[in-house]
């Protein structure tokens, strides 16, 4: 799950990034161990050198297939409100994971690789007081930015600078004679019948497809 929003845009490109993601606030920390206070506990050292081996065979590229490309998931004891809403994958022990849905969610959004930079290991500095929600925080609202950036992404075509919006082509320019004669309007084929005779699939026959340019 962590390495997954590693390489996902809509969250923090590093490892400690991701486990410390909201840990400033009151509420909305993305990992419960980095603001429940277990930080100031020492780890037993069983469990340590065993979450240590298992982070190294995830950094090395081991996934485990079931879990595929989750970002997130809780315990069986709750049930958050985003749980209905994402892509449910499997329970694994007392953990149920999800991926978002959407574009967010596709294999494609998983574009960066983890290049190893680690800021310093530790929870943000709190703030005091009541916390806003965080859209950053909420994988719904993650879902729905994902999908509207990438409805804008695909409404642009490449171009020799870069990219530009895609434009209804103009109306073709045509001779002054067919001009005089009603220009445009002649090639609409609204006087078509419009009886029992035309099958379906033939009723837009003579209208543009796609205007043609100059």
């Amino acid at each position: 799950v962590v390495l997954n929003r590693v390489a996902h845009p809509a969250f923090p490109n590093t490892v400690c990034g991701v486990v410390y993601q909201g840990s400033e606030r009151n509420t909305g920390c993305q990992f419960s161990f980095t603001c429940d206070g277990a930080l100031a506990r020492g780890p037993a050292r069983m469990f340590w050198l065993r979450a240590e081996s298992v982070a190294r065979a995830a950094l090395a590229g081991y996934v485990y297939a079931p879990v595929g490309l989750a970002t997130h998931y809780h315990t069986i004891a709750v049930h958050p409100y985003w749980s209905d809403k994402l892509n449910y994958l499997l329970t694994i022990g007392a953990h149920r994971f999800y991926r978002l849905g959407g574009p967010a969610g596709d294999q494609q959004a998983f574009r960066f690789a983890y290049n190893g930079s680690e800021p310093l290991a530790a929870p943000r500095p709190h703030v005091a007081g009541p916390a806003e929600p965080d859209p950053a925080l909420d994988p719904v609202a993650i879902e729905r930015a994902y999908a509207a950036g990438f409805k804008v992404a695909s409404s642009v075509v490449p171009t020799a600078s870069g990219v530009a919006p895609v434009q209804t082509a103009p109306a073709p320019n045509y001779a002054a004679s067919i001009e005089a004669r009603g220009g445009e309007s002649l090639y609409r084929a609204d006087k078509l019948p419009a009886g029992n005779g035309i099958r379906p699939e033939f009723q837009n026959s003579g209208k543009w497809l796609d205007r043609p340019s100059d």
